[in-house]
């Protein structure tokens, strides 16, 4: 995720909260704070567990309100994890209401997967039904075919906290 460290390093000033749903093995800015989901959710993770970050609250992203008050956190990271809730327009109500900006990595026209699959037909326009706002920068991250990922930047300083 080079270019996502790189980006926010450029982009956003002084960073002194920040909250990573769902990092796996490390979190991607050190001293952030870290939310997951049940471990028993996840038998990948359950058998890394003892490599895998230490969360600093689990919570289900998937259910409101998350346990932080409006604007706790200068910037919010999802890195991949966004695609396996369930409803992800009430995930990005929260992420506006909690943080001034969002970097979001999401996986970027897996069209070739069986249809039921989280990771298929993600898009800019889906992100935008979910979401209701355009990012302020976005790149497809790898190669088309070869499983590119979307790079989403918000900034909900300017569109306020609820859709």
């Amino acid at each position: 995720m080079g270019l996502v460290a790189e980006f926010l390093s450029s982009k956003v000033g002084s960073l002194n909260t920040v909250l990573e749903l769902g990092p796996y093995l490390f979190s991607i800015v050190k001293g952030a704070t870290t939310m997951g989901l049940d471990i028993n959710v996840d038998p990948d993770r359950k058998a890394y567990a003892d490599k895998a970050v230490k969360y600093d609250v689990t919570h289900d992203a998937g259910t409101a309100p998350w346990p932080f008050s409006n604007k706790s956190f200068d910037l919010f990271i999802g890195l991949q994890v966004l695609e396996h809730l369930k409803d992800k327009s009430l995930a990005f109500s929260e992420i506006r209401r909690i943080a001034d900006y969002a970097a979001i990595t999401l996986p970027y026209n897996w069209n070739s997967l069986p249809k039921e699959d989280c990771h298929r037909n993600i898009n800019e326009q889906t992100v935008k039904d979910w979401c209701g706002v355009d990012p302020v920068f976005s790149k497809i991250i790898g190669e088309i075919g070869k499983a590119p990922r979307l790079f989403l930047f918000y900034d909900f300083t300017e569109v306020g906290s609820v859709k």
